[in-house]
């Protein structure tokens, strides 16, 4: 298991934004969160990423398990070139780099001060967890499979059209390894030559990079083309979870044609509201 939450609740203030949360991840799952706009889509990615804490229940992860979040309002710097951006994913191994020249200058005026010795011995920590001496490598073998050939690598980031930033912006992520890539609506926006590439491309993840793939949206119709599992969120409350097939059956035993899941995503909504508004007036 990859990841299991217990119970889980987030509240801001009086507005209590996920309730009773329950599910699991399995590592290589595609998974979609499907829900209306502020129905708490954000801030359970945020819970699962470790951006936000929950108030009460429990998040458990594997242990080591990393994770990469796309945030919908992320931007790129427009001035920086599509290699330069990759090179940001390297930043804290760069800064290392750029420190360890200065130390070791220092240590050969003073052989045995131990003070530098450690400092080297964190430099070369963070350099070598990020495998910084081979990120030029690195760095092409991403772009090159995120669909940026060389002679794309010298554009500045400005001129990329919408779906051309968002893959940047998950290359760039996909630098890091995580175990987990969280996509909170990576499709917004887009046109749609945009969205047809960022799907195909979320759908290629799992066995291009070894990693668990969740994406939220508010269309059922965009979750079907890219996900295995899906999970149908209301008012921050879990309504299902399961597989699209599950789904699928769900809607034939409901009297709803299984190829039409969009009317029985929209008749548990309904269902959901009308018993939420039975329960206020109790």
């Amino acid at each position: 298991m990859l990841i299991e939450l217990q119970d889980l609740g987030k509240s801001f203030g009086e507005h209590e934004v996920l309730k009773h949360v329950t599910a699991s991840v399995e590592r290589g799952d595609r998974i979609g969160i499907i829900g209306a706009n502020g129905t708490g889509k954000t801030t359970l990615l945020r819970v699962l990423c470790g951006e936000s804490l929950p108030d009460v229940g429990d998040a458990a992860f594997a242990a080591g398990a990393t994770c990469g979040y796309l945030e919908q309002t992320g931007h790129l710097d427009p001035e920086k070139d599509v290699y330069e951006t990759m090179r940001l994913a390297f930043q804290p191994a760069l800064d290392a780099m750029a420190e360890l020249e200065t130390l070791q200058k220092q240590l050969a005026a003073d052989l045995h001060n131990t003070a530098i010795t450690d400092k080297i011995t964190a430099c070369n920590a963070v350099i070598d967890a990020m495998d910084a001496y081979n990120m030029d490598t690195q760095i092409k073998k991403v772009l090159n499979g995120m669909g940026f050939p060389a002679d794309t690598w010298k554009k500045k980031a400005g001129v990329l059209s919408g779906g051309e930033q968002t893959r940047l912006r998950l290359a760039r992520l996909l630098l890091e390894r995580p175990d987990i890539l969280i996509l909170d609506e990576p499709t917004n926006g887009l046109d749609p030559s945009g969205i047809h590439e960022i799907r195909n491309l979320v759908k290629s993840l799992p066995n291009l990079y070894d990693c668990t793939v969740l994406i939220s949206s508010h269309m059922l119709s965009e979750i079907e083309l890219i996900a295995d599992d899906i999970g149908i969120l209301n008012h921050g409350r879990l309504l299902f979870e399961g597989s699209m097939n599950d789904l699928r059956q769900y809607a034939l035993q409901s009297g709803f044609a299984a190829d039409n899941l969009e009317d029985v995503f929209l008749s548990m909504v309904e269902k959901d509201n009308m018993d939420r508004k039975q329960r206020a007036k109790l």
